[in-house]
């Protein structure tokens, strides 16, 4: 199970971890027992060595993790102040440099499923690399989560590009607006089947959001699966890994919901822990 895109050192106030897409994900996938591949790029410099260093305890495979010597490693800095919480990211970072080699193909022809997103597209160079790789995922489960995205601005035409190739879509309200313009904003199923037909998908995970909050529905062309509990939006990319695991091994969307709410209260409990699947 691979995520493409970006590998991030995360500065919070009480704390500094791994992040980005293509972390979560990788990580969120070990716990389920897959080899939980990262592609991206870091920097040769302090962050990029801290990364490294944590990672490394995760479990997850670190082979096509490239190493840039010119861009530094991206950091997400997070700061409150005065009640006011503030998130500024790297402008231009190693993740944004992905170049293509070898050990890519070889990772693209062995995925079950691979989650890329829209923020590691925001370079030219990044977002061609992107593609090629996802071009030679012959057989894996292809999808792009839109939710992954610099801002609430949605580029309509780069937005349906990447769902050229993609299986499956991941998507907020403004998202689904985006790819549906004649959409009302009422019944998120509307917006999800008149994507699937324009960009014959397999599959939409539309998300409500709440305070700090999402809830996942799962559509189909013929069905939708909502979720029994929302769940944390820090705990999102648990959520998308727990409903590819069950789409990768041929489970309806009803049961693989289920368990992405056992993984995420999984993760909670012991985040350093594996987690055995009934």
């Amino acid at each position: 199970m691979v995520g493409i895109g970006e590998a991030l050192l995360c500065d919070y106030p009480d704390r500094v971890e791994p992040g980005g897409l293509a972390v979560r994900c990788a990580q969120n996938a070990a716990k389920l027992g897959h080899s939980g591949i990262v592609v991206s790029r870091i920097g040769q410099d302090q962050a990029g060595d801290e990364l490294l260093k944590q990672l490394r305890t995760s479990g997850i495979n670190l082979d096509a993790l490239q190493s840039d010597p010119d861009l530094a490693t991206g950091r997400l800095v997070v700061r409150t102040i005065a009640g006011r919480t503030t998130r500024n990211l790297t402008a231009r970072a190693a993740f944004d440099n992905l170049q293509w080699d070898f050990d890519l193909v070889d990772v693209a022809q062995r995925a079950d499923a691979v989650v890329f997103g829209g923020l590691a597209r925001r370079e030219a160079l990044s977002r061609s690399i992107i593609k090629r790789f996802l071009a030679e995922c012959v057989s894996a489960v292809r999808v792009f989560d839109l939710t992954n995205r610099t801002s609430d601005a949605i580029d309509r035409v780069e937005a349906r590009t990447g769902l050229e190739f993609a299986e499956g879509l991941i998507a907020d309200g403004l998202a689904l607006k985006a790819l549906a313009p004649g959409w009302n904003g009422h019944k998120a199923e509307d917006a999800a089947r008149e994507i699937m037909h324009a960009s014959h998908l397999a599959f939409v995970i539309s998300i409500q959001r709440g305070d700090c909050t999402e809830l996942f529905t799962a559509h189909t062309h013929d069905r939708s699966w909502p979720a029994k509990h929302e769940h944390p939006s820090a705990q999102h990319d648990a959520a998308v890994v727990g409903l590819l695991h069950g789409v990768v091994s041929g489970w309806d969307f009803g049961k693989g919901l289920e368990l992405s709410q056992q993984l995420i209260e999984h993760v909670a409990k012991h985040p350093n822990e594996k987690m055995a699947i009934e």
